[in-house]
């Protein structure tokens, strides 16, 4: 979809903050996803990514229509896809991207001048259960507009004081007491 109609690709998992409308600039980007740090070899926490914090699939968006890196990603998935029925690798779409930023030029501009921003993005997926007075994340808002949070660490839903808790009654104050 991006490859065709550019947009903004975010996963189900991402917590949006602020509204999208305060990222005009990004919006208007030929290439935005998060970005941690600036070079492969200072990627402090993010060793265990593929992209070394360059990238995030989670994260993507465009602002023009046929973006090179996702006609190649959208070439190699649709041929990947003809010969597999499975995925052979949960990291493929970072590994895709990767063999682009490598030998598409386009992909390599676009990547590197891409300024730092969401620092914080995975801040919050490990800290959700923590007391909310021990993990105060203010400080972390005006760095970060975008937190990617995820399904793998179970949220423990009898904690009433929880960095989730709070989490949801800033931002789906309607959902209290579903869950």
């Amino acid at each position: 979809m991006l490859e065709k109609f550019g947009g903004l690709w975010l996963d189900a998992t991402v917590l949006v903050t602020k509204p999208l409308e305060n990222y005009k600039r990004f919006l208007k980007m030929d290439f935005f996803t998060q970005r941690f740090y600036k070079e492969k070899d200072n990627f402090g926490m993010c060793a265990f990514l593929a992209s070394y914090g360059r990238w995030a699939g989670f994260i993507q968006g465009t602002a023009i229509l046929h973006n090179p890196l996702f006609a190649f990603a959208k070439k190699l998935f649709n041929e990947y896809w003809q010969e597999f029925n499975e995925l052979i690798e949960y990291l493929l779409l970072d590994y895709t991207i990767d063999i682009a930023y490598d030998n598409i030029p386009f992909v390599k501009k676009e990547m590197d001048e891409l300024p730092v921003n969401n620092i914080f993005v995975l801040d919050l997926f490990e800290r959700l259960n923590l007391p909310y007075k021990d993990f105060q994340y203010d400080k972390f808002l005006k760095d970060t507009f975008l937190f990617k949070l995820g399904y793998k660490i179970p949220l423990d839903l009898q904690k009433k004081d929880s960095v989730f808790r709070d989490i949801q009654k800033r931002y789906a104050p309607n959902t209290i007491g579903q869950f």
